[in-house]
Parts: C-alpha cells; sequence; structure tokens
C-alpha cells in the first residue's frame, strides 16, 4: 500500500506500518479589519460642507493574529482491511491582537507604538483529525480544529475595545489521487467568526494538483464563503520537495473587489 497523504487543518499520515507517526510543525494566520471615514467624507452635502475645524478623519485597524506551534502524532489503523489514520495535534497557541486608531489631523510616525496598541495570550489547544481509504486512491477525511475555544480582547482606544475569537473549526473533504493529478474538495461543517464587526464565514473549496515531477507540483483552487460575507477566491500556486524531508509551496491568490493576496510555506518532515 503506498503512502497518502490528506491536509485538512490537522495532518493525517496513512502509514504502511503500524508505527506512530509523528510531525513537528509551526503556522501563523491572521485576521484583520481596516475603517476609515471615507465613507462618511463622501457623504458630506457639498453645498453646506463643515469647517475644516470640524472635520476629524479617523482610521482604524483591529487585527488578530494566531501562531501554531505543535506536534502532530497519527495512529494507523485497519478495519476489514480498509486503512484509517486518526491524527492527534497538541500545540502551544499564541493569539496577538491588535487595535489601533489613529486621527488624521493630529497624526505623528514618531507617536507609533506597537506594545501600546497589542495584547497576547498564551495558551493550550487540540486538533483532531481522521482519514480513511475505502478505495485505493480515494481518501475521506473529518477534522476539528482549535477544540479549545478562546476570547482575548484588544486594547481599548478611542473608549472601544473588540473581542477576537477563536472557536472550533469542523472540516469534511474528499481527496482523489490518480497517477500524477490529485483532486481535493473540503467543506466546513461549521460558520464561524473571529471578530463581532465581521459576518460569519463557512467555506467551500475545491482544488487539484499536478505532479509535473517528483519533486515540483502545480497547484489551482477556489474558495467559496457560503455566508457570503467574504470574497470569493481562485488561488494558483506551486510546490517544492527536497528529498522529502522539506518542502516549499507559494500560493497566490485573487478574487473580486482587488481581493490580492499570498501565501509562502515551509515544512520539515521527520
Amino acid at each position: 500500500m503506498k503512502m497518502l497523504k490528506l491536509v485538512l487543518s490537522c495532518a493525517l499520515i496513512l502509514s504502511p506500518s503500524m508505527a506512530i507517526a509523528g510531525q513537528q510543525y509551526y503556522e501563523a494566520r491572521s485576521d484583520a479589519i481596516a475603517q476609515s471615514d471615507i465613507d462618511s467624507l463622501n457623504a458630506l452635502d457639498p453645498d453646506n460642507p463643515p469647517g475644516l475645524a470640524d472635520l476629524d478623519p479617523q482610521g482604524t485597524v483591529v487585527a488578530g493574529v494566531v501562531s501554531d506551534l505543535g506536534v502532530t502524532l497519527s495512529f494507523p489503523l485497519s478495519i476489514v482491511n480498509m486503512p484509517i489514520a486518526v491524527g492527534i495535534s497538541s500545540k502551544f497557541q499564541r493569539i496577538d491582537t491588535y487595535h489601533y486608531v489613529v486621527s488624521a489631523n493630529n497624526y505623528e510616525a514618531s507617536d507609533f507604538d506597537y506594545s501600546k496598541y497589542s495584547n497576547d495570550e498564551s495558551t493550550f489547544n487540540l486538533d483532531v483529525g481522521i482519514a480513511m481509504e475505502p478505495v485505493e486512491g480515494l481518501v475521506l477525511g473529518l477534522s476539528g480544529r482549535d477544540l479549545i475555544s478562546q476570547d482575548v480582547e484588544t486594547v481599548e482606544a478611542q473608549g472601544r475595545k473588540f473581542t477576537y475569537r477563536l472557536e472550533p473549526q469542523f472540516t469534511a473533504g474528499i481527496a482523489y489521487d490518480w497517477e500524477s493529478i490529485v483532486l481535493t474538495s473540503d467543506i466546513d461543517l461549521n460558520a464561524y467568526k473571529r471578530f463581532e464587526e465581521i459576518g460569519a464565514t463557512q467555506y467551500w473549496r475545491v482544488g487539484g494538483e499536478l505532479k509535473a515531477t517528483d519533486w515540483f507540483a502545480l497547484r489551482l483552487g477556489y474558495r467559496y464563503d457560503m455566508k457570503d460575507n467574504t470574497e470569493n477566491i481562485y488561488s494558483l500556486g506551486t510546490g517544492f520537495e527536497f528529498g522529502r524531508v522539506f518542502s516549499l509551496d507559494f500560493t497566490g491568490m485573487v478574487g473580486s473587489d482587488d481581493a490580492i493576496g499570498g501565501v509562502l510555506k515551509t515544512s520539515y518532515h521527520f
């Protein structure tokens, strides 16, 4: 039986032996809100404009960053000759929040102090998952991420605070490995939101990978928000694997309303 890998937030490895497989990893992810007074300025009456002294345009940035440092263990099983793997990730987690409000009337770059506008909390969390291969090449998976809920408040700015939420996220997925082509799809089983001011999201994703060589791959994907609160994203990426120990992945993303982004990921396997 060849080795298959299914990545569903928590790494699961189908191993041909009964030995426990392990993987160390580090990951960081972020969410942010950016607000300004542009809309309110556009709504001003040009025939009766306010005085300059009465205008106080402001910009606000609220963000949360989650950093995970953990170890994933997978336990290969078999039921009626069907390979099954159960994976558990225990991780040290740091949650950083950031709340910055600036007034355009009295902004000075020298006034910026990161520690003044940031807050952080360190904690422990868990991911779990299960993957099975009912027929050769077809893998079904289910994962739960951040099973221990966390709430971290931002610092207060202009008399206001925000709360960054980390809630359990459950995902089901399917992958089919057909020689040099891999097709995948996964769907969030529950909606979740990071800030109350940002609507809940619940994603459905589809993608494919073409293994051009043993060490180089091309990937194409699409992400759809079933709650229609974020932009739908198309992605195109490449992946390099060096000796099945070190890998490097780069992904570019584009969407409607000038949405654009990129991801650079490195990983080490042992």
